[in-house]
């Protein structure tokens, strides 16, 4: 018997067998006792004066011990059972102690197991954002690096045209106009990548900032007040919208007023 049956036999099986034997016994017992106490009615109702008393009463005292001899038997067996039941009670309860104390074991190992998952999953975020950081920073460094390479490259220019203006064949009002045309060049981009820059996420530096502004989350849908019938000239006009209310999707990234992300790329 596999291990798993024995289980089932111990736990189903075993207890109905029990609690039969036991109320069979306890049936035989009590069967017992009404015997006895028919024989010695039997024994007290005897004549003494008949020749055969003596052995009548023999007989009766012989049937009375072989039925206490029987109901002691009896007895013994009621006790062997209660002694098993009692022995297999104890083993249960050391088995359900053993059980409790493996299930305490297991759940004290599952809270430290989530523990250092948890531990796990705050590394891995603290590493998420130190990358983030890392790209925040190399992008903002690449972007300042752009800039002061329009203003060397402008500066440059200028002094290009500074150094041909010298030259006699250079006409001085036309290196002027170069020269002003190139730092007004190099002002406007500086200033406005400057700008941009002031717009740009705190978190994500390829992401700019929208205004909270709603002038440019508001749509207005001309209504017709002509139906198209399909008669004359209705085929040039458009239908009238029904009263739904329809949802448009602004192209571009812009949120509604109040959204908190409210950002789009400008790559």
């Amino acid at each position: 018997m596999s291990s798993a049956q024995q289980q089932f036999y111990n736990n189903n099986t075993r207890p109905v067998k029990l609690r039969e034997m036991h109320e069979n016994t306890i049936k035989s017992i009590k069967e017992m006792q009404e015997l006895e106490r028919h024989m010695f009615q039997n024994l007290q109702s005897i004549n003494r004066s008949a020749p055969d008393a003596s052995d009548q009463e023999a007989r009766i005292r012989a049937r009375i011990n072989e039925l206490v001899a029987i109901r002691q038997s009896l007895f013994g067996k009621l006790k062997s059972m209660y002694v098993s039941t009692q022995t297999h009670v104890t083993k249960n309860r050391e088995d359900l102690a053993d059980q409790i104390a493996v299930g305490q074991t297991m759940e004290q190992e599952l809270k430290n197991t989530e523990q250092q998952l948890e531990i796990l999953r705050a590394e891995k975020m603290n590493r998420l954002k130190m990358v983030q950081i890392g790209d925040y920073e190399y992008e903002r460094y690449h972007e300042l690096k752009g800039i002061m390479k329009t203003v060397v490259y402008g500066v440059f220019v200028i002094l290009l045209f500074s150094f041909l203006m010298r030259q006699p064949w250079m006409p001085r009002t036309v290196a002027i106009a170069l020269i002003a045309v190139t730092a007004a060049v190099t002002i406007i981009t500086v200033a406005s990548r400057l700008r941009a820059n002031l717009r740009r996420n705190d978190r994500d530096y390829r992401k700019f900032d929208q205004s909270t502004s709603d002038q440019f989350n508001k749509v207005i849908v001309p209504e017709s007040k002509e139906e198209e019938d399909g008669n004359g000239f209705g085929f040039f006009s458009c239908p009238k919208p029904s009263n739904k209310k329809e949802d448009f999707t602004i192209m571009g990234g812009i949120q509604p007023a109040g959204s908190s992300n409210n950002f789009s790329f400008l790559i």
